[in-house]
């Protein structure tokens, strides 16, 4: 059902976007635009290039996804859709939100770290990030929560991995780094995360802070799972380290 919607979106995508008549995109909407090819390109390299495949996961024909991917006009705020968006989200790994890996791509790089030789996993949970929601909204909340991905993203770029695990909670793999890197790493995402946060249509500087716990790969485990508890069991020591109930 979600493919035929998509589908039948993509049409009316396609329709509008050729209309010459229609009025340009607000910068937000162009830049929404733009990150919604750039998803379908990840979604390309994610496939092998393959348009058949990423068409057909898209539920849409190669000529509407090459359209879209190879025109440059602007289109009109009214056929921009979520549906779409986040379908193709998916289909490339990615959180709807931030643009960080998802969970599942996040499980699938734990995995394999069994071809790498050395790396710090780290588990960054924020603090006092319900207060931000509760006083200022869950767009102010969504805002911090792309600014974090966007600090953590511009740090820390490919080969290493940022992804949200969902709700506050991110996950960082950095290749390449000792057990004894960890103190200076965590120090490093700490303050990241702690530079206040500009958020718009708000006054207030925002502030949070983050409760981190990590594990090395592979002196403290083998794989995804003996990772995953040492960290998030370390998370939870620092959170009670900073006062903050989990």
């Amino acid at each position: 059902g979600v493919l035929i919607i998509a589908g039948a979106l993509w049409s009316i995508y396609v329709k509008v976007y050729s209309d010459k008549k229609q009025k340009k995109l607000a910068p937000k909407a162009i830049r929404e635009l733009q990150v919604l090819r750039d998803t379908i390109q990840t979604a390309m390299v994610c496939f092998n290039d393959n348009e058949e495949l990423v068409a057909e996961k898209l539920g849409v024909g190669k000529r509407t996804l090459k359209q879209i991917m190879t025109t440059e006009k602007e289109v009109s705020k009214n056929i921009k859709n979520k549906i779409i968006f986040n379908h193709a989200q998916n289909v490339a790994g990615l959180d709807h939100l931030t643009g960080a890996l998802n969970k599942s791509s996040f499980e699938a790089k734990l995995k394999d770290l069994e071809n790498t030789e050395k790396a710090l996993v780290l588990f960054i949970d924020l603090d006092k990030f319900k207060p931000v929601n509760d006083t200022y909204g869950h767009k102010a909340g969504d805002s911090i929560l792309e600014g974090v991905a966007e600090r953590l993203m511009a740090e820390f770029n490919h080969p290493h991995v940022v992804a949200r695990l969902g709700g506050d909670e991110f996950c960082l793999i950095v290749y390449g780094k000792d057990k004894k890197d960890e103190e200076k790493l965590v120090k490093k995402v700490e303050k990241l995360v702690n530079e206040p946060f500009i958020v718009e249509d708000i006054e207030d500087e925002i502030s949070v802070g983050c409760s981190i716990g990590s594990a090395h790969y592979p002196t403290e485990g083998s794989c995804g799972l003996e990772l995953n508890k040492v960290a998030d069991k370390r998370m939870y020591e620092a959170k009670l380290t900073n006062g903050i109930e989990r």
